[in-house]
Formats: structure tokens, sequence, C-alpha cells
């Protein structure tokens, strides 16, 4: 298990490095002038004085290797670089969005995780029969729901006509249940799928009969079976938990939540790079350490995955 931890670490270095070129030479070839945006979100005239003195201040006049040597240094030091728009430290930014989306992410896994386990246990303890049908059917519906559509749905239901919830901000522990719902929507019905397919695969070897015939109880029988059906949904859960951070931004838009996503998106229409060259390199380095720790997750349930 240590081996394997290792190996996969080593792995990450190219990786990263490699990440890290991406995501500064993408958002650095973008056709247009950050200084001049910078001076108009400023309020200011963009002559062609003032954009050359700002294009200095912001080393933007330097070749792209230079600047990609200097972020790269402050990345590793910790320093994300400054805003474009407004001069303050890029981690600083991210340091006050990031809770929120992380809030925000951990309530969405919970409802993922109960309704996705409880809805495969259902269809599978009662396969093609109707609460199975029943169960895939509802799945499906929602799902199939956009997901804007279906926050604007429940912005409407919930929040105008009952007044039973705030239509934005982060108000209160309440704030966050139509953006939890919402953002949940696109991920049970790919968990209940993967449970359910592999509880019914499970449930027809051996050792199920045999714990059957030695008169183990319906409730214990269906515990065994889950947690050995939880393996594809491990490796799933994996890169869906950064894609819960990542994807966020839409749900963040339209239930005006302070999060990173909102703040990514606010970057993006400043043309303000740093900020959108941090959020980039944080997304993608999470995306690989929850796939090695989803990795490392399976291995420790299937010892048979530890030497591959």
């Amino acid at each position: 298990m240590a081996r394997m931890i290792l190996r996969r670490l080593l792995l990450l270095v190219p990786i990263l490095f490699g990440i890290s070129i991406v995501s500064f030479v993408l958002i650095a070839l973008s056709p247009s002038d950050p200084a001049e945006v910078a001076i108009r979100v400023n309020a200011m005239v963009p002559t062609p004085e003032l954009i050359a003195q700002t294009r200095h201040e912001l080393g933007l006049d330097e070749p792209m290797l230079t600047r990609y040597v200097h972020w790269l240094g402050g990345v590793m030091s910790g320093d994300l670089g400054r805003s474009y728009v407004n001069g303050r430290a890029v981690a600083a930014e991210i340091a006050e969005a990031f809770p929120a989306t992380v809030y925000l992410a951990l309530v969405t896994l919970a409802l993922i995780l109960v309704i996705s386990l409880a809805s495969a246990v259902i269809c599978a303890r009662y396969e093609n029969r109707l609460p199975d049908k029943f169960v895939r059917l509802m799945i499906f519906l929602t799902s199939a729901l956009p997901g804007f559509w279906a926050g604007l749905l429940l912005m409407w239901l919930f929040a105008v006509e009952l007044d039973w919830l705030p239509t934005s901000g982060m108000r209160g522990p309440e704030s966050v249940i139509l953006p939890a719902v919402t953002l949940s929507l696109a991920y049970v019905s790919t968990y209940a799928r993967i449970v359910r397919a592999e509880m019914i695969r499970t449930s027809h070897e051996n050792w199920v009969l045999f714990a059957r015939g030695r008169g183990l109880t319906d409730a214990r029988l269906t515990v065994h079976v889950l947690l050995n059906s939880l393996r594809g949904a491990a490796t799933a859960l994996g890169m869906s938990i950064p894609k819960l951070i990542a994807g966020a931004f839409v749900v963040e838009s339209i239930f005006a939540w302070p999060g990173i996503g909102r703040l990514c998106i606010t970057a993006i229409f400043n043309r303000d790079f740093p900020i959108i060259q941090a959020y980039v390199l944080i997304m993608a380095v999470l995306f690989v350490l929850f796939n090695l720790a989803s990795d490392v997750f399976v291995a420790w349930l299937d010892p048979r995955e530890r030497g591959g």
C-alpha cells in the first residue's frame, strides 16, 4: 500500500508541472488586453500612454517565458499574484470565497450519498418491480432537468410561492438547501445507477448465497452487499468531489452564493487573468489529488488493486 501511494505521488510531479504550463499559457494567449480592461473597469480613459504604463506595472510587457517563471515561483511559495482590477492578493480573494464553495459542496455531497445509496438499495431489493421502476423514473426525470432550470423552478416554488427558503445569499443554514439540492440533481442518478448495478451483480455471487444459507438476516446481508458494491462508486466519487467545487459556478450565479465559482465568473468578465489562472490551477490540482485519494480508497477496499 505504501509503495503504491509513493509511486502515485512521484507521478504527480510531472502532471502538476504540465498543468501549470497549460493553465498559464491558455490564459496568456487570450487576444484581449487585460491592461486596457483594468483601466476601463476603474473608470479611466485607456490612452496609449496609460495602457503602456499599466502593462509595465502588471508585468505584461515581459516575455511569456519570464512571466511564467515568475508566476510559477510565486505559486510554489504560495503567492498567486495580484488582481489586475483591484490590486488585492489573489490568494486572499480565493481564501475569502473558497469556504463558501466547500460548504456548498459538502452539503451537496451529503445529499448525493444519502439519496443515491438509499435509492440504490431500494432498487436492488425490488429489482424490476414497482418500487425499482418508480425510483428510477423519478431519478431520471429530475436528472434530465438542466441545472439552471431546476434551480429557477426550485426558487420559484419554495422561495417565491411557498416562502419557505431564501432566494439568494448566504444568510443562514437554510440558505444552502436550494443550491445544494440543485447541484445534487445531476449526480444522484449517476451514483444510484452505478451502485444499483453493482449490488445486483454482487447479490448473485456465491458468497451471498452461502451467507443467506447460514441464516444471515436480509438487513445485514444488504449492508455487506452494499459495502462490496462501492468500488465503482468510489472511483467516480473521486472525480465528482472536485466537479462539485469547479462546476458550482452556475448554481452560485443563480443563487448569488459568494463562492469561488462566482468569483471566477466576475474575473472572466473583467479579464482578471491572475484570478482565472489561479482558479484553473486549483481546480486541476483538486482533480488530480481526489483521483489519487479515490484510487487509494479502492485499493484499501480491494487489496488486488494495490499491485496495479
